[in-house]
């Protein structure tokens, strides 16, 4: 409690130019969440309709009948079968990228609860604001850790799928010239 009378040198001024900067960047961190989720929210489905898509296709079955004439028919077989496994796996990792970028999401919030201390509650506003601070200052640092490790995890989802799509165009291609 010795803390929170010294805080009460303090300029008023400076400790609410202070709390509106912690509260502004907090709602911007909180912005940047729901941003993050709304694309991974859109990208999820899109990218799991594709995997399974590529995994219901069975090009697998069609890649391994093909007859064997020459050599450069073995290749083919061989890039064609490389190219569909490696388009499933790419895919299925953009799936679970994805996954795991909506299940990391826990925001911290300002609990009231850490706000109603009967001591605080006696010293002047400066004291109550000062908390305020620490308490926005945490939350924003605590969400903006995690919504750093969730971009990566976006990111390396549609990584991936592009990878996927380009595999898959490719085995397109070479199914043509079979």
């Amino acid at each position: 409690m010795s803390d929170c009378k010294s805080n009460l040198e303090y300029n008023d001024e400076a400790i609410k130019l202070l709390l509106d900067t912690a509260i502004s960047e907090y709602n911007n961190e909180h912005n940047r969440t729901s941003v993050i989720d709304s694309k991974v929210s859109i990208s999820l489905p899109i990218v799991s309709a594709y995997f399974l898509s590529l995994a219901s296709a069975n090009d697998y079955k069609l890649i391994v009948e093909m007859p064997i004439i020459k050599f450069t028919d073995g290749l083919l077989m061989v890039l064609l079968l490389v190219s569909y496994i490696f388009s499933l796996i790419f895919a299925l990792i953009a799936v679970l990228y994805l996954i795991d970028a909506i299940k990391t999401r826990d925001y911290k919030v300002i609990q009231p609860s850490a706000l109603y201390d009967n001591d605080y509650l006696k010293f002047d506003h400066k004291v109550m604001s000062i908390k305020l601070i620490k308490l926005y200052i945490e939350a924003f640092e605590s969400n903006k850790a995690k919504n750093d490790l969730r971009i990566p995890m976006y990111s390396n989802g549609w990584h991936f799928t592009i990878k996927s799509i380009v595999l898959h165009v490719i085995s397109i291609i070479l199914k043509n010239f079979a």
